[in-house]
């Protein structure tokens, strides 16, 4: 609505869109549920970014990325989601488990050795990108911060109850929906030249009030 107002740009509208509506289940709410509800409670977030989060931001979110961006060659969005290596990635992963292929032992610690640096270099990354600019709109900030940690949150509440979900698991499925923007939104946003200092200052602001409203969120549902 505010890109038809003409109140901000393609980019910045993909990044808010982006920042609104991926969660990051292991990066925030595994140890925010480990630590406030018990290791008992820590498989929900491990499930929901296996299960939804992943498959949802290199598949949907790549799409709204190139949607919104820059970066869309003559193939249209199809063909730049062919492009990615996490899709392929994830089509042969879950074919695998299907099957149930296994990969040879030493290629798996090759590539868990490989995997081990994603964290530090995604970090690193986030870090060097993060910047507040002196011209920073920060009132686009209230959609990302309504959308991601109250409505989210109301919502998993709301379905959870319905299904059936009471106690710590109820409270670890609120907790894991709340949780703030996927930290590799950053390389997304810097791929299809969205507007990652308006992402990056998302997500900031998102985990700094996620970790002040966890404890009285917690507190509230059990």
């Amino acid at each position: 609505m505010l890109l038809r107002l003409h109140i901000i740009t393609r980019a910045q509208a993909g990044a808010l869109v982006l920042a609104s509506t991926f969660g990051n289940g292991m990066g925030m709410a595994l140890p925010a549920v480990s630590a406030l509800l018990g290791l008992s409670q820590r498989d929900i977030p491990v499930v929901y970014d296996l299960l939804a989060t992943v498959p949802f931001v290199w598949i949907i979110g790549v799409l709204l990325c190139a949607h919104f961006g820059t970066r869309v060659t003559n193939g249209g969005l199809g063909k730049e989601l062919l492009r990615l290596p996490p899709f392929w990635a994830l089509i042969i992963a879950l074919g695998m488990r299907y099957f149930g292929l296994a990969l040879p032992e030493p290629l798996m610690k090759t590539l868990h050795l490989l995997g081990s640096a994603a964290v530090p270099l995604l970090l690193l990354m986030v870090g060097m990108t993060l910047h507040v600019g002196r011209h920073m709109r920060f009132g686009l900030l209230f959609s990302v911060v309504g959308l991601k940690l109250f409505l989210s949150a109301g919502l998993a509440f709301g379905v959870g109850h319905v299904v059936g979900l009471q106690g710590a698991t109820l409270a670890a499925t609120v907790l894991t929906a709340a949780a703030p923007p996927v930290g590799v939104g950053i390389a997304l946003c810097d791929r299809f030249r969205l507007d990652t200092e308006l992402f990056g200052t998302a997500m900031t602001v998102t985990t700094v009030l996620y970790v002040l409203l966890v404890p009285w969120l917690v507190s509230w549902l059990i």
